[in-house]
């Protein structure tokens, strides 16, 4: 083949069927892509930890402390092995939806199992039956643990118990096929339910003594008839390692010197009413909690 003719077919190879090829490699890759999607097992809702911010809600620096002590697996009180991924977001408003718009539509996509707002949308939060009365998030703890014999009320394990219906929960699950894997998730599993306890004990006697720390105007909300306190204030969260201050913060403008002034008060934590979509991995918000006491205050 003379070079005239090799010049030639490159020519047209690059400027026609170079196109094609790379067309027929690109919807190669997307087929393939896509079926990966599909077929891929992805986190449960459960699994998936979903951290929600007000918009107008000022996020300091150090806000990443609670996600990072409450993934230490050196503690007792930490996420367990099955919160796969956490996702924190921030409700960004625009002239086409508001911030009531789009929390109802996060909190319907279940992206709050912990919520983060100042006064603006609290009451539409809690009375939207989308809050988790804190009360009733502890007891809920204590009564899967006992009703699922893990637990005495006396406080004994029974890790028989626990390993038993893990392996009717996981004995298909991919995490587990080794022999060592298996051996592996049966530790991991008792240290969650052991977390639970752990974490449902230290809320409870914290929230019995110290009714401070809900928000005030909020303390008993009445909600289909029903009294909970849902919301922490956490700007009475004092005496911790680290200021509320640097992590959470709204604005304040007082209209007489026209100034605009920042404060934790005001800012409250909710947790999203999400057992029935989360199941027993709802009880993973006990250990957020139980991190942003820690961080923040001296109660624990």
């Amino acid at each position: 083949m003379d070079k005239g003719t090799l010049k030639n077919k490159l020519k047209t190879f690059f400027t026609y069927d170079f196109l094609k090829v790379t067309a027929i490699c690109v919807v190669i890759c997307l087929v393939f892509t896509f079926a990966y999607y599909i077929v891929e097992k992805k986190p449960t809702e459960g699994q998936r930890f979903a951290i929600l911010y007000a918009d107008d809600v000022v996020l300091g620096e150090e806000v990443d402390s609670i996600i990072i002590n409450a993934i230490d697996e050196e503690t007792e009180n930490s996420f367990s092995y099955d919160v796969l991924v956490i996702e924190p977001k921030q409700i960004m408003v625009s002239p086409e939806q508001s911030a009531l718009s789009l929390l109802t539509t996060y909190s319907d996509l279940h992206d709050d199992d912990v919520f983060i707002c100042t006064d603006t949308l609290l009451e539409n939060y809690v009375q939207s039956a989308r809050a988790q009365d804190l009360d009733a998030f502890v007891n809920n703890a204590f009564n899967y643990l006992y009703s699922n014999s893990f637990y005495s009320e006396n406080g004994d394990i029974n890790e028989d118990k626990i390993i038993k219906a893990f392996l009717d929960k996981y004995s298909k699950d991919n995490r587990f096929k080794k022999e060592e894997d298996l051996k592996l998730g049966k530790e991991y599993e008792i240290k969650r339910i052991k977390a639970i306890y752990n974490n449902a004990t230290i809320l409870k006697k914290v929230f019995e003594e110290n009714p401070q720390i809900f928000d005030t105007t909020q303390t008993e909300i009445e909600v289909n008839g029903y009294k909970g306190r849902f919301a922490i204030d956490l700007g009475k969260l004092t005496g911790g390692e680290k200021s509320v201050f640097n992590s959470f913060k709204k604005a304040v403008y007082n209209e007489e010197t026209k100034e605009t002034s920042y404060t934790a008060d005001g800012v409250y934590l909710l947790i999203g009413n999400k057992q029935q979509i989360n199941g027993d991995l709802h009880f993973e918000g006990l250990a957020y909690i139980v991190s942003v006491l820690k961080t923040y205050s001296n109660l624990i």
